[in-house]
């Protein structure tokens, strides 16, 4: 009898503590959506110099919501695209919505930066001088379309360019970047703006991989700054479905706007993690997904992309 009773109170214990570790899981993943974003801090004028942001791919979409609300919240913008065309568009439209605020333009192609026609130097020019105390990685993308495709289905050009822009070039700035902002005692943010495909999904192997790699790189930038000492911090944001020009959708709240999602990566800078979902119902399906073992989510995810692709044959005949 004795000994049931310790098997019962083992049980109810065992129960107890799950339960707290679940109720803890829980609560340290909604945490960041309560703190106040301390992005001001990096808002510094230095030997009179007005803080500047460098946002990398904000010709459109995400990259220019982020611009966007980066001049809104103070800080003079570097718009990083590979067409000076339409950086100068966004340029002057930003001027003219933030009239107290400055901008300039850096053009360089992330697919191919670093050879011999577009060497780094030439690019990183235009930020001489400047008090940069921001860097947002958010250059990126998916092979052309379609993108649905098998890993052996893409050309050794598509990988390279693809595996170059979401990968290569975000480190390789990151990197040139460092020795910069460690010469300073004032502190200095890099965002890495990465994906929720990161799980990894059908047809998407080396894009998702990259934005795998993204998380990593995130985490150990972190980790090896505290070694150093060296004050930057390193936020890794995972994204989900964004109601972009290019995917043609109506924003609503698990396909927000570019707006929503910059103002909530932006809202998430000091929370502490180095990698996390910045939009809160996208965090909810990331948790939901991770729920679901993978022998139920292999078929599952392989009658959806399916789908897609099929539906991105239709819609690119001539792509193919």
């Amino acid at each position: 009898m004795a000994f049931s009773m310790d098997i019962y109170e083992y049980i109810r214990s065992a129960g107890l503590v799950a339960l707290l570790v679940a109720a803890y899981s829980v609560v340290w993943f909604f945490v960041p959506f309560f703190q106040r974003s301390k992005l001001d801090r990096y808002l510094k004028v230095v030997n009179g110099k007005h803080a500047w942001a460098l946002v990398t791919g904000a010709s459109d979409g995400i990259g220019k919501g982020l611009a966007d609300e980066l001049a809104h919240r103070g800080f003079n913008v570097v718009l990083h695209g590979r067409n000076d065309v339409k950086l100068e568009g966004v340029r002057h439209k930003l001027a003219l919505k933030h009239p107290k605020r400055e901008f300039r333009i850096m053009v360089g192609d992330a697919a191919v930066l670093g050879s011999g026609s577009q060497p780094w130097d030439v690019m990183l020019a235009s930020i001489e001088g400047l008090n940069l105390r921001v860097i947002v990685n958010n250059v990126g993308g998916p092979p052309p379309m379609p993108m649905m495709r098998r890993l052996d289905q893409s050309s050794m050009d598509e990988i390279t360019s693809t595996v170059h822009m979401n990968a290569l070039f975000p480190t390789i700035l990151n990197a040139i970047m460092i020795p910069r902002f460690a010469s300073s005692a004032d502190p200095a943010l890099i965002i890495n703006v990465g994906s929720v495909s990161d799980s990894g999904w059908p047809l998407l192997t080396f894009y998702g991989g990259c934005k795998a790699y993204i998380n990593a790189m995130s985490t150990s930038m972190a980790m090896e700054f505290a070694v150093d000492g060296i004050n930057i911090e390193v936020m890794g944001v995972r994204i989900g479905a964004v109601a972009t020009k290019t995917e043609l959708l109506t924003p609503r709240l698990f396909w927000p706007s570019v707006d929503t999602i910059a103002n909530a990566i932006l809202d998430r800078v000091g929370c502490g993690r180095p990698v996390l979902v910045p939009y809160w119902p996208h965090l909810i399906q990331t948790l939901a997904l991770d729920l679901v073992p993978f022998a139920v989510r292999k078929p599952l995810f392989a009658q959806v992309f399916r789908r897609l692709r099929d539906e991105e044959k239709k819609a690119f005949p001539k792509a193919q």
